[in-house]
């Protein structure tokens, strides 16, 4: 007979005979468009490693999720990984680059993933999961352009990009600002260096003309994509900003011919629109899906994720939750530093150093700060700066430095902008050295004579012989007006007026030509249109001098 030895217990748990794996799933988290970067990918267009990309140094919109995953014990990079990534390549290739991460992780036979993705990141996630539903266990999408965004179309087609202020449109803004020195238009820079936009144009009817409905370029990625989305409806959660009105139909008049030469709104050009429910940017019908249990929480575009937090937890079944205070802010000054130059900004509370290249001063103006350089290396520094609310305000500079030389850049000194004046026809002088209009406007650049240096400025733009750094010029050119003469309010309502009727003039002939010449616009003639109606937008009375002058010169 077996004898047993006696064991002593405290207690016995009685179960249910069911074995349990309570061994959580690895968690990946994806920021959305412009929530990473790269200096040498998006400063030098270099192709880099995935790995090489880190959070843009500004973005902070997901700092409250990543301590409720830490609160709960994940650790970083063990428990839960931040997938940063090339946001600005097509769909398809983002899903592809996405699967190869998760290879690299490790993730092999019955293991599972979670994953968690704001706005493009959703989108990123989500899809993957619908090509490897057995390796999720939830995918849970913030805010996600689920069937694309109306204000893509304006990006896409119009380089309209700061209709919200978000990580997205910030990014976007200092990639134009880098990139459009190489393009002539801003919309061919939107096209060649992001052409994810064109994979979240939406996937419904969202244009109209005068009360018609336009089909609009068709998204088929997609669409395809979204046809078999219920496949993982018990994967999927769906978390959807509402509250704020946010574009659902664009009304089009007839585009220029203007826009006509340079490529621009295709469909035609947006002069009102039709807001119905979302986070600003993306509609709540966009965000979810009919029968996918979707979630509501008010919230913008930007704020979505530090309201979910706790929803997020409680859906990866993460018991303890946290105290969420929402305070992303994106509004403010934004200032860029491409090597190689370590960048210090001061605007009025010290000096603020440099993180990744990003100095971000949020309720600020960048007239109101201090930039200063401090050369790391010989070589071309690149900056940019801008308002992140301001399309108009955006501005790149770039010049060379040395090892331990320093540039104190102040925005609102006038001969900062004369600096760059000079150094823009230096520049050109390389190419054209006895061309007499840059010779006269290099000495009113030295003498400081504002009126002489125009004048010789739109000579030398009458002669048709450069289009890239005389367009730049002009921001430069409307800064020094501007600096000079301070508030000159009785003239600018005259200018207005004036500038008014010859807008209306230059229509009126273009018709006309058209009509009776059948003469249009060649590209040179529309550069010129399209930056004297830039001018116009938001104008001050620098811009109204300049349209003035270039309007005179279109059809020269």
């Amino acid at each position: 007979m077996t004898s047993w030895t006696a064991l002593d217990l405290d207690y016995v748990k009685i179960g249910d005979g069911l074995w349990s794996d309570n061994t959580q799933n690895k968690i990946i988290f994806l920021p959305g468009m412009g929530g990473s970067w790269n200096e040498r990918a998006m400063v030098l267009n270099e192709a880099v490693a995935q790995s090489d990309w880190r959070m843009t140094p500004f973005v902070k919109n997901y700092d409250l999720l990543f301590e409720g995953f830490e609160d709960n014990g994940l650790v970083k990079d063990t428990d839960y990984f931040v997938y940063n990534y090339d946001w600005r390549k097509p769909l398809a290739d983002q899903v592809t680059d996405f699967n190869n991460y998760v290879v690299g992780l490790g993730v092999t036979g019955n293991e599972k993933v979670d994953v968690v993705g704001h706005s493009l990141g959703g989108i990123v996630g989500r899809i993957w999961t619908q090509e490897n539903p057995d390796k999720v266990g939830k995918v849970i999408t913030l805010a996600s352009p689920n069937a694309g965004a109306v204000k893509v179309y304006e990006m896409w087609n119009g380089a309209k990009i700061s209709d919200s202020v978000d990580p997205g449109s910030i990014a976007l803004n200092v990639l134009l600002a880098l990139q459009k020195k190489n393009n002539q238009t801003s919309v061919e820079t939107i096209r060649a260096y992001v052409p994810a936009l064109k994979d979240l144009l939406p996937t419904f009817n969202y244009l109209k003309k005068g009360g018609t409905v336009v089909v609009p370029p068709f998204n088929n990625y997609l669409n395809d994509k979204n046809t078999s989305i219920s496949s993982i409806f018990s994967q999927l959660q769906t978390i959807t900003g509402i509250g704020f009105k946010t574009k659902e139909w664009i009304n089009l008049t007839n585009r220029t011919v203007f826009d006509n030469v340079l490529g621009r709104w295709e469909q035609g050009r947006p002069a009102s629109y039709v807001k119905t429910d979302g986070d600003a940017t993306v509609l709540k019908k966009s965000a979810s899906f009919v029968g996918d249990g979707n979630i509501n929480v008010v919230a913008n575009h930007g704020n979505v994720p530090d309201k979910s937090v706790n929803l997020v937890l409680t859906e990866l079944g993460l018991g303890k939750t946290i105290a969420t205070v929402v305070n992303s802010n994106f509004n403010g000054a934004v200032f860029y530093m491409g090597s190689p130059a370590l960048m210090k900004v001061n605007c009025g509370s010290g000096d603020i150093t440099e993180t990744d290249g990003f100095v971000w001063m949020a309720n600020k103006n960048i007239v109101d700060c201090m930039v200063k350089l401090t050369g790391t290396a010989n070589g071309v520094y690149h900056l940019v700066m801008g308002n992140s609310a301001d399309d108009e305000s955006w501005k790149y500079t770039e010049g060379n430095i040395s090892v331990g030389d320093t540039k104190n850049i102040s925005v609102n000194v006038v001969d900062f902008w004369y600096e760059q004046m000079l150094r823009e026809t230096n520049s050109l002088l390389v190419t054209y050295p006895t061309n007499t209009n840059l010779n006269n406007m290099k000495m009113a650049i030295n003498t400081k004579n504002r009126i002489n240096l125009i004048n010789s400025y739109i000579l030398f733009r009458k002669q048709k012989l450069e289009t890239i750094i005389t367009w730049r010029m002009v921001n430069y050119l409307e800064r020094i007006i501007n600096i000079e003469i301070p508030s000159p309010t009785s003239i600018v309502f005259s200018k207005q007026k004036k500038l008014a009727l010859s807008y209306k003039s230059l229509a009126d002939k273009t018709a006309l030509l058209q009509q009776r010449r059948k003469k249009y616009p060649n590209i040179w003639q529309s550069l010129n249109y399209d930056q004297g109606r830039e001018l116009l937008t938001n104008p001050n009375y620098g811009k109204y001098v300049l349209a003035e002058k270039i309007f005179g010169i279109v059809w020269y």
